[in-house]
C-alpha cells in the first residue's frame, strides 16, 4: 500500500505546478459541456497526464476519469480522477478548486486525495489510518446542536430545487457555506470547519474520495436518496450524501434535508 501512496503523492506534486501556472495566468481555453458545467484544457491536460502516469506505473489497473472514457482493464484495482473539481471556481480565480484522486480495490475506497494547490491545502486519507490535512490528522466536529454549527451545501442552479433540499434546515443552523466545489465542502466537514454538508449529484470519480476522507475523520454519512440503506461505495447508486460531524448532528439533519425534484 505504501507504493500506491508514494506514487499518488508523486503525481499530485507534479500536477500542482500545472494547475497553478494556469490558475494565475488564465491562459487556457474552455467550453460549456451543459448549462453551468464547464471544462478547460487544463482539466483535459491533467486527466491525460494522470492516465499516462497510471498506465506506466500500474499498467494492469483500470482508470476512470471525469472527462474521458473508462479504461477498463478488468482489474480489481481502479484509479479515478476529477482533474479539477470546481472548474467554475478555477475559471474565476477562486481557490476552492481541487485535484481529486481515489484508489479502490474491489470497489472499496482505499486511498483518497484532495489537493487545493491555490490554498496550499492537501487532504489525504487511507482506509483504516485516518485523514490528514497537510500531514496533521483531522477530526470532525463534535458539537451536537445544529444551531451551533455551519452547513455547507451544493448549489443546484435552481431556487425551487434548493428550497426543497435544504429549506427546512436553513433556519436551524448557525450559518451557510456554499463553495461551488463538492470536495471543498466534504473536506470542510471532515476537518471540523462545518458541522453538516449536503452533497448532491456526486460522480463516481469523486464520491469515494469524499466518503473516505469524511469517514476516516470520524464523520457520520448517509445517502439522501435513501438514508435507511447501506451506502453503495462505488458512488453509482447513492450519488447524494449528507455528511455530519457526528451521529447526533446527522440524526437532526436527515429529518430536515430532502431529495430535490429533477430538472425540468
Amino acid at each position: 500500500m505504501e507504493r500506491y501512496k508514494d506514487k499518488t503523492l508523486e503525481f499530485v506534486d507534479q500536477t500542482n505546478k500545472i494547475f497553478l501556472e494556469s490558475f494565475y495566468g488564465r491562459n487556457y481555453s474552455s467550453k460549456e459541456k451543459e448549462h453551468g458545467d464547464f471544462v478547460t484544457e487544463i482539466d483535459l491536460r491533467i486527466e491525460r497526464s494522470f492516465r499516462d502516469f497510471i498506465k506506466i506505473t500500474f499498467p494492469t489497473h483500470s482508470i476512470l476519469g471525469e472527462e474521458e472514457n473508462f479504461d477498463d482493464k478488468k482489474s480489481d484495482w481502479l484509479w479515478a480522477i476529477d482533474p479539477i473539481d470546481g472548474t467554475t471556481n478555477y475559471m474565476n480565480g477562486n481557490p476552492d478548486c481541487a485535484i481529486v484522486i481515489g484508489l479502490r480495490h474491489k470497489n472499496i475506497p482505499i486511498i483518497g486525495v484532495c489537493s487545493f494547490p491555490a490554498k496550499k491545502e492537501f487532504y489525504f486519507s487511507e482506509s483504516g489510518k485516518g485523514a490528514y490535512l497537510n500531514g496533521v490528522k483531522i477530526y470532525s466536529q463534535q458539537e451536537e446542536s445544529l444551531n451551533r454549527v455551519l452547513l455547507s451545501t451544493t448549489y443546484l442552479n435552481h431556487t425551487e430545487r434548493m428550497v426543497t433540499m435544504v429549506g427546512d434546515i436553513w433556519d436551524n443552523v448557525a450559518g451557510i457555506c456554499m463553495k461551488m466545489c463538492s470536495l471543498a465542502e466534504a473536506c470542510d466537514v471532515a476537518s471540523g470547519k462545518t458541522g453538516v454538508s449536503v452533497l448532491y449529484g456526486l460522480g463516481p470519480h469523486e464520491w469515494p474520495v469524499a466518503y473516505l476522507i469524511a469517514k476516516e475523520a470520524g464523520c457520520s454519512i448517509v445517502s439522501i436518496e435513501n438514508p435507511n440503506i447501506s451506502l453503495d461505495l462505488t458512488g453509482v447508486k447513492n450519488r447524494s450524501l449528507i455528511i455530519a460531524g457526528n451521529e447526533r448532528l446527522l440524526d437532526q439533519a436527515k429529518k430536515l434535508i430532502h431529495l430535490p425534484p429533477p430538472l425540468k
